[in-house]
């Protein structure tokens, strides 16, 4: 299914939709890591969390910065 968010909170007609959570990270996302679940790096709209860091992969690897580690998600 589609996961689309409204880009001009004055006009209701303005969206963008791209299919986020299908393992491959397109142009209109930061990541995206095989889920549409927030809180583990990657969010429900293919954003890379704050406090997290993401790969370029396919899919996205994400975990939170912890130090110098990177410290993979749940």
């Amino acid at each position: 299914d589609l996961n689309c968010e409204n880009i001009d909170p004055i006009s209701l007609s303005n969206f963008i939709c791209h299919k986020c959570g299908n393992s491959i990270k397109n142009d209109s996302e930061e990541c995206d890591d095989g889920n549409r679940d927030s809180n583990d790096g990657c969010s429900s709209f293919c954003k890379i969390e704050s406090g997290a860091t993401c790969t370029s992969h396919n899919p996205s690897i994400c975990g939170r910065i912890c130090g110098i580690l990177i410290v993979p998600s749940d």
